[in-house]
């Protein structure tokens, strides 16, 4: 054995002493740059081949939770403000709009009480419908007692009670019911926009992580490690993408 082979051979020995292994035999990117040195790279180019890929549930089931947080882990700032300020504008509609339903209700429950004479202490849902029906109680039991909606009839008395002063006023206050019932609806709407916000912000930064991670493979090195234990012969290669 020559003095160049002899050389040539206690270098790789120090080489394969310092390899640093990973379950499986494989080699970490540390050793590839550290210890090999392979090739020069200027600093963007360092940047990203330092950076790790991302979690592509992560930054899913992330969005999903909260628009433009998914976005947030990826470092996507512009994508990031659009989602959360959508976000944000659906809370505040439909926080305004229930204080509108509120509002609407109180109006027509008070002009019932101005115009109809009732007390307006523990009614459910189903009185204030039928105050638009009926002038007064009585023609309403009338009414239900010939449907044979038994259920229905109201027992006379002071906390039961209405006389409508007008039908115009009884007209006025099932307009004013329905408008609010028309309100209340757009709770859906918002709500429906809300969710969608959700899933659109969510499949963005699946598909943001997905391109960020393969822009990460093909920018990446490939290394190859074989041992043949019986020859003792060990082979590294090593490959880059461009």
């Amino acid at each position: 054995m020559t003095i160049k082979y002899f050389i040539l051979l206690c270098m790789l020995t120090i080489i394969m002493g310092q390899i640093p292994f990973s379950e499986g035999g494989k080699i970490t990117s540390q050793f590839i740059f550290n210890k090999l040195n392979v090739g020069k790279k200027s600093e963007p180019e360092l940047n990203i081949q330092n950076s790790e890929k991302k979690s592509v549930g992560k930054a899913f089931f992330l969005s999903l939770l909260l628009p433009g947080s998914g976005e947030s882990y990826l470092e996507k700032k512009n994508y990031t403000k659009f989602f959360f300020s959508i976000e944000t504008l659906c809370w505040g509609l439909y926080a305004a709009n229930k204080f509108r339903v509120k509002w609407k209700k109180e109006d027509f429950k008070n002009f019932a009480v101005q115009h109809a004479n009732i007390n307006r202490n523990g009614k459910d849902d189903q009185y204030w419908i039928d105050l638009s029906f009926s002038d007064n109680i009585y023609a309403h039991n009338e009414k239900k007692q010939k449907e044979r909606y038994i259920d229905a009839i109201y027992e006379v008395n002071d906390l039961n009670y209405w006389q409508w002063d007008s039908q115009e006023n009884r007209f006025y206050y099932d307009h004013m019911r329905v408008e609010s019932r028309k309100v209340e609806r757009r709770d859906v709407y918002i709500i429906g926009g809300i969710v969608l916000n959700h899933i659109v912000s969510a499949i963005n930064a699946l598909r943001l992580a997905r391109k960020y991670n393969r822009k990460i493979k093909e920018l990446g090195w490939n290394c190859n490690f074989q041992m043949d234990t019986l020859e003792g012969i060990a082979i590294v290669s090593f490959s880059k993408n461009f």
